[in-house]
């Protein structure tokens, strides 16, 4: 009788490993064929499936069969290994992670590993939000909703995340969406503008994160950036009064209230 064994196994690379015997046959010409398959779930999790099979008596036609029975079966376990992730779960940095959309069960899960806060920047027209902001409250979860069109971002929703991810209070935190796309385009503004990337490196991390395919994010981001960054550059030359403003707006107000003469002003003396 055919026996089948799941054992978890831990340490860093861990993974659930699912065993599968046919016994040998008592008949004889019986001949054995062994053969196993790891699947990655996507974050740090294999499945690992091992079938031993003891056949005797069959013909090429059965044996085709069998392995086109355990083709399926694997295929199948390949896609209840990555249902149990969150797509394109990646952990930043201590403070943050990213990921396509969480389940109501990954969010208990998130809330065991420390996690503080929920960002969700997908519509809620896209899918059941309510039972997911529900889940997360019951938890004990900050929670916050912006929702991102992927097709068309607005500059006041960025500059939401940018307020939201700069309070202390919101982290750790897990920011998501459908994807993890517009996660990424969000996250590459925010690490050039708050943590002073070059837009390069923060292109390939938005990239890693989930921003692929989806030039409208990426223009969205890139003009975002262009227009904080001048925004925030003064219209008038740095001097010494860069750093008498910075220190002392009041002095500065002061030093601008006695403008230089002007040229027409001056007075040639030979």
């Amino acid at each position: 009788m055919a026996k089948m064994t799941k054992t978890p196994m831990s340490g860093p690379d861990k993974f659930n490993q699912i065993v599968m015997e046919i016994p040998e046959s008592p008949y004889e010409n019986a001949f054995d064929s062994s053969f196993e398959k790891s699947v990655d779930s996507g974050s740090n999790c294999k499945l690992r499936i091992t079938l031993r099979v003891f056949f005797s008596g069959l013909t090429i036609w059965h044996m085709k069969i069998f392995y086109l029975v355990c083709s399926i079966l694997l295929s199948v376990s390949s896609v209840a290994a990555q249902e149990d992730s969150i797509k394109n779960f990646l952990r930043v940095n201590k403070e943050f992670c990213t990921g396509g959309q969480p389940s109501l069960e990954h969010l208990e899960k998130l809330k065991a590993d420390g996690v503080k806060a929920i960002i969700n920047l997908r519509q809620p027209t896209e899918y059941a939000a309510a039972e997911e902001e529900a889940k997360a409250k019951a938890l004990g979860l900050r929670y916050f909703n912006i929702p991102v069109s992927p097709t068309d971002p607005k500059d006041e929703q960025a500059t939401e995340f940018l307020k939201i991810t700069d309070d202390p209070e919101n982290r750790p935190a897990f920011i998501h969406c459908r994807s993890a796309a517009r996660v990424g385009a969000f996250w590459m503004i925010r690490r050039v503008l708050r943590d002073g990337w070059k837009i390069g490196d923060a292109v390939k991390e938005a990239e890693k994160i989930g921003l692929r395919d989806h030039p409208d994010l990426s223009e969205f981001a890139r003009k975002y950036i262009e227009r904080h960054r001048q925004a925030a550059l003064p219209s008038y030359p740095l001097s010494f009064g860069a750093s008498l403003r910075a220190s002392n707006p009041r002095a500065h107000s002061r030093a601008n209230a006695f403008s230089p003469p002007q040229p027409a002003q001056l007075e040639l003396i030979n």
